[in-house]
């Protein structure tokens, strides 16, 4: 798949600057951009980042059983259990994100005051 077929396809998805969207996905698909790095993954989703904007909002479930298991919850250390999208996701620092079990990973400017009332 060609980066200008990923684009495309965002085009005809209908998503666009601003836009929140939500994402559970499989990081086998970002494999099959035909580009010369590694890191195809973050590849895809800094794409995606670029094209909503700093306004726009990305949601990715993270979930992760840990809390269920010890109690505790460490966003930053705590490793998504739904898999490797999710987990490379869960590692940018641009998140915030909200947890009681499961936990929600969120790149977004508008809506950081939601965040910070309690659940």
């Amino acid at each position: 798949m060609q980066v200008s077929q990923i684009k495309e396809a965002f085009k005809k998805s209908g998503i666009k600057k601003n836009d929140s969207i939500i994402i559970h996905g499989d990081a086998g698909i970002a494999e099959q951009i035909k580009i010369n790095k590694k890191d195809k993954v973050n590849f895809f989703l800094n794409l995606l980042i670029k094209l909503i904007g700093e306004k726009g909002s990305i949601i990715v479930p993270a979930f992760t059983y840990n809390a269920c298991k010890t109690k505790i919850f460490d966003k930053q250390k705590d490793k998504a259990e739904t898999g490797l999208f999710s987990e490379i996701f869960r590692k940018k620092k641009i998140l915030i994100g909200q947890t009681i079990l499961f936990l929600v990973l969120v790149f977004m400017e508008k809506t950081l005051n939601i965040f910070k009332k309690p659940v």
